[in-house]
C-alpha cells in the first residue's frame, strides 16, 4: 500500500465528517428519574460530597441501536443505581466515524457531567489529520467488553467461505462492495487489512455506525458488511444475511460452526472493545467518585446479561486495567498505521 493510499482514506473521512457534522443524530433517554440529593457546594468549590447535583450525559458518538448504544444504555441505568439514582441519560452524536461525537464530549465542561462511549475508533482518529484528539485526553474509568468483527455477506448469495469470497473479489476488482461503520472504523480497518493480505479490492462504503452497515447489507445496498458480532446478529436472525468468517483469535459464542478468518488462512484480529470516559482533566475528586460508580457498574447483572444476549465477551476492568488496556490498543493502530504508510 502506498502513502496516497492514506492519504485516500483520509479525504474520505474528511468528506465523512463534513457531511455529519451539521446533521447529526442527538437523541436522549434517561436511565434515572430522581437527581441526586445534596448539599450546596461550599465556597472553596466542589465538593466530593455534591457530586452528581445535575444530569450526566453519555455521549454515544454513532446512531442509535448498534452496539455502542446498546452498552451505553444499559451502562447508564446501571451507573444511576450507583449514584444514588442521579439521572443519566444517553445522546447519541454520529458521524465522522466517532469523531462527531469525540470532539463534542471534549468542547463540554471537565465537571464530570459529559461521559464518553470510548472504544476501538477513537484510537485511530488522529492518524486522518482531522483532530488532534485520541484516547489521552479522556481518562479510562471502565470498560465492559470485547467482541470480535464479522463478515457477513446476503444469505443467498454464492459465497459459502471467506475463501470463495475473495476469489470473486480478485477475479473482479472493486466489483465487491463491503460495508462498515465509517471511514477509518475499526471494522473498516478490518477490511483494509484483509484487502491487503489477500491482495484483492473492494468497494468500501462507509456508514454511521454498524447498525447502519447492517441494514444497508440487508437490504441488498451492498454485497456483504463488517461489523461486530452483535450487530450482524440482526441479519442473520431475520434470514437476510449469513457469516462466513469471524476476525477473533478463537471462534465466536454467537456463530460457533462458523470458522475464524485464521482457521481459513489469512491471520487477521479485529477486536472492537467499548468503555466509558470523562475528561483528561477532570478533577480527582470527581473522577474518585465516578470511576469506582464505573466499575461497579460496568460489573452489574445488567451489562452481564447484555455481554450474553449479544456475544460480547464480558471483561469488566477497573480504571487502571483499563488506561492499559486502551493504550496497548493506541500502540497496536499506530504501529498499523505505520507499517502502511512504509508499504
Amino acid at each position: 500500500m502506498k502513502r496516497v493510499f492514506i492519504a485516500a482514506l483520509a479525504m474520505a473521512f474528511l468528506l465523512s465528517l463534513a457531511a455529519c457534522g451539521s446533521t447529526s443524530s442527538e437523541s436522549q433517554t434517561p436511565a434515572g428519574s430522581t437527581p441526586a440529593q445534596t448539599e450546596a457546594p461550599g465556597a472553596g468549590g466542589t465538593e466530593k460530597s455534591n457530586f452528581p447535583e445535575k444530569t450526566i450525559t453519555i455521549v454515544v458518538p454513532y446512531d442509535a441501536g448498534g452496539a455502542s448504544d446498546l452498552m451505553s444504555r444499559v451502562f447508564a441505568a446501571a451507573l444511576s443505581e450507583q449514584l444514588n439514582g442521579a439521572t443519566v441519560v444517553v445522546e447519541n452524536r454520529s458521524g465522522g466515524s466517532g469523531a462527531v461525537g469525540m470532539e463534542y464530549a471534549n468542547s463540554q465542561p471537565s465537571d464530570g457531567y459529559t461521559i464518553l462511549y470510548l472504544e476501538t475508533n477513537q484510537t485511530m482518529i488522529r492518524h486522518y489529520g482531522f483532530t488532534e484528539l485520541e484516547p489521552s485526553a479522556f481518562i479510562q474509568m471502565a470498560c465492559t467488553h470485547v467482541q470480535p468483527a464479522v463478515l457477513a455477506v446476503s444469505a443467498g448469495s454464492e459465497w459459502d467461505s471467506l475463501e470463495d469470497f475473495i476469489d470473486y473479489a480478485k477475479e473482479n476488482p472493486g466489483k465487491v462492495s463491503i460495508g462498515d461503520a465509517g471511514t477509518g472504523s475499526s471494522p473498516h480497518m478490518c477490511g483494509v487489512q484483509l484487502a491487503a493480505m489477500a491482495e484483492a479490492e473492494f468497494n468500501f462504503v462507509p456508514y454511521d455506525g454498524g447498525a447502519t452497515a447492517v441494514s444497508a447489507a440487508m437490504g441488498g445496498n451492498v454485497d456483504a458488511v463488517i461489523a461486530q458480532n452483535s450487530e450482524a446478529l440482526a441479519g442473520v436472525d431475520s434470514g437476510d444475511l449469513r457469516v462466513i468468517a469471524t476476525f477473533g483469535q478463537s471462534r465466536t459464542s454467537l456463530y460457533p460452526d462458523v470458522p475464524t478468518a485464521a482457521e481459513q488462512g489469512y491471520s487477521l484480529d479485529c477486536l472492537g472493545w467499548g468503555g466509558f470516559a470523562v475528561k483528561a482533566d477532570t478533577p480527582q475528586e470527581i473522577v474518585d467518585i465516578l470511576a469506582p460508580a464505573a466499575y461497579t457498574a460496568a460489573q452489574s447483572q445488567g451489562v452481564q446479561d447484555l455481554c450474553s444476549e449479544k456475544g460480547y465477551d464480558f471483561t469488566p476492568r477497573d480504571l487502571e486495567e483499563s488506561m492499559t488496556f486502551v493504550s496497548e490498543q493506541v500502540e497496536y493502530y499506530n504501529q498499523l498505521f505505520a507499517s502502511m504508510e512504509q508499504s
